[in-house]
């Protein structure tokens, strides 16, 4: 939802004052102060219902008086074939094996993870798979490179999504920790398939993962806390890292395509 779609709501709601709107937002407040200042309040009085692509989002909206009675969660789903098995993992003492899907720009901050990874495995007895094309692609070859890691760190391209879930399947653990994430579908794909998920805070994902329980949350690019918190997950035992793979597959089996459109659905018509 853009600036745009705002200002076109503000008018049409003056012309069809009785009607009721509803508005969807995938970005904070920020972008609305910074746009409207001191008019951002009345110009949201035109919104009845206002909808949500994350929690995180959500709360940022809070200071103008937003609560649960006049706005609703619209989070998206995956097809309903990647929760037809339950895809819980039998780990290892330690995670052995991680995975990351996605655009590798900046504020994605995949290179990261090497140098977290590097942290808590002083053996390099891991394997870390990126999938995905971008810029950030010549930073993770110079690593590679400086830190001997060619039989552990591949650099996959773009790939199917078949094979994206292969991969899944065959990774522990998911890592994105972006920063101005919306939501996200590879998150909730990864969960399907079992694998500890960890993403940002505060993002786009924060609200669907809750932090321990389905999956982990770290300070999107923060290399020191992603290290405590992987080096704590290897500190769990193997069935603790099976409960959270099974609310993990839960959680997604809950969040389908089909589930989350009947869900969008029933909340427009209240």
């Amino acid at each position: 939802m853009g600036e745009s779609t705002v200002r076109i709501n503000n008018a049409l709601k003056k012309r069809f004052s009785s009607a009721v709107t509803s508005l969807v937002f995938h970005h904070k407040a920020d972008f609305l102060i910074n746009l409207y200042k001191n008019n951002t309040k009345e110009i949201l009085s035109s919104i009845d219902v206002f909808g949500f692509r994350s929690a995180p989002i959500k709360a940022s909206f809070k200071q103008f008086g937003v609560d649960e009675k006049n706005s609703f969660m619209c989070y998206s789903g995956i097809p309903e074939r990647f929760t037809e098995n339950k895809n819980v993992k039998k780990f290892n003492a330690k995670l052995a094996s991680f995975l990351f899907v996605g655009t590798l720009i900046k504020r994605k901050y995949p290179s990261e993870i090497i140098d977290a990874l590097t942290i808590v495995y002083k053996n390099n007895d891991y394997k870390l798979d990126y999938i995905g094309g971008g810029f950030e692609s010549n930073k993770i070859e110079t690593k590679i490179k400086e830190k001997l890691l060619s039989e552990n760190v591949t650099l996959n391209g773009r790939v199917t999504r078949d094979k994206v879930w292969e991969k899944m399947i065959e990774s522990d653990c998911f890592i994105m920790i972006s920063k101005n994430e919306a939501y996200g579908l590879v998150y909730l794909e990864a969960m399907a398939a079992g694998c500890i998920t960890i993403a940002a805070k505060d993002e786009g994902f924060d609200g669907v993962i809750k932090h321990g329980e389905n999956g982990f949350l770290c300070e999107a690019g923060n290399v020191e806390e992603l290290a405590i918190l992987i080096e704590y997950i290897n500190k769990m035992s193997i069935q603790e890292k099976q409960e959270i793979s099974k609310s993990a597959v839960l959680t997604a089996s809950k969040l389908t395509n089909f589930k989350a459109a009947e869900s969008y659905l029933r909340n427009l018509e209240k």
